[in-house]
């Protein structure tokens, strides 16, 4: 403890990667609510659009179809989150929340920033049998 805290001959406690010197009762409390809510609520924060995605620059090129930069939705779950914003099998998002989507990556870095920033309702636009339809994913946190 004492290359970790710094401290000699003072109680610490490390509880939920906080180190805590002495007895800081205010502290201690932060980091008993933190790990009870952790421990209550393990996905908080974790944004499930229920879809299969995929580069759609890639996928399309490797169909012999016109490139076109998105995520693809391959099977969209009944009840999911894609499918209560609308979204269907074959729709290519290209923006979450008004960022560009170029691939999967960027999707679920959209999705972190959504989930940090507890958005409810981020505007969504994808291209369905080549047209650009707009919609809202109804996230509930």
């Amino acid at each position: 403890m004492v290359s970790r805290s710094g401290q000699m001959g003072v109680p610490v406690t490390v509880l939920a990667d906080q180190v805590i010197v002495g007895f800081d009762q205010s502290a201690l409390k932060n980091a008993v609510s933190r790990l009870r809510a952790a421990k209550t609520n393990p996905t908080s924060g974790v944004i499930k659009l229920g879809a299969q995605v995929g580069d759609a620059t890639k996928i399309l090129g490797q169909h012999g179809q016109a490139a076109r930069p998105g995520v693809i939705l391959g099977a969209v779950r009944p009840g999911s989150l894609a499918a209560k914003a609308g979204l269907q099998e074959g729709d290519i998002i290209t923006a979450l929340n008004g960022q560009p989507i170029n691939s999967a990556e960027d999707l679920a870095k959209s999705l972190q920033t959504i989930a940090a920033g507890k958005l409810t309702r981020p505007s969504l636009t994808f291209w369905r049998d080549n047209q650009q339809l707009d919609s809202r994913l109804p996230i509930q946190f």
